[in-house]
């Protein structure tokens, strides 16, 4: 199984790198639905890059959205990092 979610996590970052944002949005909901329940970063990883996309989208209730979903993921590795990248993206959204 880890290795189906850092296979969807990873293409999602190749598409994401060449700004390929659909593409990538796809691949990183497959590692958030496969790895949701697993202690593996991949998913908890892939929602603030899902975030980050909306943001240059200007869609600040999406990228808020998936930045309260990694905040509110717990028991993953790297989760106090990979939270606190999320809490800069909230905070840096405003009201």
């Amino acid at each position: 199984m880890r290795d189906k979610i850092e296979y969807q996590y990873r293409m999602g970052l190749i598409y994401d790198e060449i700004s390929r944002d659909d593409i990538a949005l796809k691949y990183y909901q497959a590692a958030i639905d496969l790895g949701k329940n697993e202690r593996y970063y991949f998913a908890s990883n892939a929602t603030p890059r899902i975030a980050e996309i909306y943001e240059r989208r200007m869609d600040v209730q999406r990228s808020k959205y998936y930045y309260n979903i990694t905040i509110n993921m717990n028991g993953r590795d790297y989760e106090n990092s990979i939270e606190n990248r999320a809490k800069e993206g909230f905070n840096g959204l405003g009201d």
